[in-house]
């Protein structure tokens, strides 16, 4: 993702070839679009280094037209979630951050885990298209966008999300879950916000580490990003 440069799993063919005979569940069609974020960034990367201001407004116009593409598919997937659970038309809630009671058996807090999971890939989605509008998009408009838009809410969301898949309970399918996650949200609030929430990041990446290499080895080598570069101008993810 860091590296914001498309990926081959963003073409038509690795989208629907492989699903001629399996029907999408919820979570294929969230990757639909997460797969598609580094194409958007690296779309956002030029409009920036454009240096005709007329190229650049056009370029950033498309580029606003794009995010809300997207942010219709997400509100859509909403759509979705809520048929199934049943419940109020937004994301649901985390579930309690608690490992399960003696009562319930290991499935429950797999379940736990998966829908944490989901809800985090959601969230990330969120934090990079959200981020890319408001930055494409001119002062007055970034002043009415809807409150949905505002990065800094998935940020919150991920960090309780990531603290909860760093629990021992979570074993190794927590780590791995994690990794990407911290390494994504870190790169936002080092860049745009230096928020409470960046110290919290740290502090889990370092409690990570100890947990197992596995929070830090993927990084290492480009799995969603290996570095922090360059700050950018307020509002680049």
């Amino acid at each position: 993702m860091l590296q914001r440069k498309p990926l081959v799993l963003c073409t038509p063919e690795w989208k629907t070839v492989p699903w001629r005979d399996v029907p999408k569940d919820l979570k294929d069609v969230l990757v639909d679009i997460l797969v598609d974020m580094p194409d958007l960034l690296q779309d956002l990367d030029r409009s920036g280094s454009c240096d005709d201001a007329a190229g650049q407004n056009a370029n950033n116009f498309k580029l606003v037209q794009k995010c809300w593409d997207y942010d219709r598919q997400l509100q859509h997937w909403l759509s979705l979630v809520w048929q199934e659970s049943q419940g109020p038309c937004n994301a649901p809630p985390l579930p309690p951050p608690n490992p399960p009671s003696p009562g319930q058996t290991p499935d429950d807090w797999e379940r736990h885990l998966a829908v944490i999971h989901g809800m985090s890939l959601y969230w990330a989605i969120c934090l990079v298209l959200y981020s890319a509008l408001r930055t494409a998009s001119g002062s007055q408009e970034r002043q009415n966008l809807p409150e949905r838009t505002d990065p800094e809410r998935y940020v919150r969301k991920l960090v309780e999300a990531i603290s909860i898949l760093l629990r021992p309970t979570a074993g190794l399918y927590g780590y791995q879950s994690a990794a990407p996650l911290i390494e994504l949200t870190l790169r936002y609030t080092t860049v745009v916000s230096m928020s409470p929430e960046h110290e919290r990041l740290l502090d889990m990446r370092k409690r990570g580490c100890k947990g197992g290499k596995v929070l830090v080895e993927p990084a290492r080598v480009g799995y969603m990003g290996a570095r922090l570069e360059e700050r950018s101008p307020p509002g680049r993810p």
